[in-house]
């Protein structure tokens, strides 16, 4: 039985999160109908769920890596108002790997054609006629480079109860498949390269480091 973790009135790790990653989390952990959405980021129960979410049994690595791996995904989709909203609710953590709902499966993949996420692209249809590709919807954040952690939505499970087509998992692969620089053998490469070499939590985080000081810099 996994152990809550203690001094649960501090929230130690609820806490270890800036106010405004709490605030962006809150709705998407209550499991409850919760009116006073603007109050959740205080509720206990919140910083309880969350706690229990990422606290590792005597593994202090383990929870620092699904630690960072919430601030990650906060990093990269958090600010996107338009696809949070979409989310209905995070289930799982794993290091660099969660488990989400979302409230309308083709919504919520129109949001992330629209900010250009390549979903279900050709890459996607030819490996699913090879038999190694996903079963159903696939997208991907486009990166400028091949070398370079490629944010991944899949619903796998889309045919199965209880999880159905709202539900996906969520990833970083090492190697991107869909950038904007590179090419077409690069690219097949990085694809054979998925099962073999999943991107750490440390990297996404230097990689999400560099795109913000790009962007600051306006390279």
């Amino acid at each position: 039985m996994k152990a809550e973790p203690t001094n649960i009135e501090i929230n130690p790790l609820w806490e270890r999160l800036t106010k405004t990653e709490q605030q962006l989390l809150a709705s998407k952990l209550s499991q409850i109908n919760n009116p006073r959405k603007s109050r959740l980021a205080a509720d206990p129960q919140t910083a309880r769920i969350f706690d229990n979410l990422i606290y590792v049994t005597d593994d202090v690595l383990q929870t620092e890596n699904k630690l960072l791996t919430i601030q990650n995904f906060l990093g990269q989709i958090g600010a996107r108002t338009e696809i949070w909203q979409q989310l209905a609710m995070i289930i799982g953590v794993e290091n660099s790997y969660l488990e989400i709902t979302v409230h309308h499966c083709e919504t919520f993949l129109q949001v992330l054609r629209k900010h250009d996420f390549a979903v279900n692209s050709w890459l996607e249809k030819i490996g699913r006629l090879l038999g190694k590709g996903h079963r159903f919807d696939s997208a991907r954040a486009r990166t400028d480079h091949r070398f370079q952690p490629q944010l991944h939505f899949a619903n796998d499970r889309a045919d199965e109860e209880p999880f159905g087509e709202n539900y996906f998992f969520v990833h970083w692969d090492a190697q991107s498949v869909v950038t904007r620089h590179g090419s077409l053998l690069g690219k097949i490469a990085a694809g054979r390269s998925h099962t073999k070499y999943p991107a750490t939590a440390a990297q996404i985080a230097g990689y999400l480091r560099e795109k913000a000081m790009a962007g600051r810099s306006g390279k």
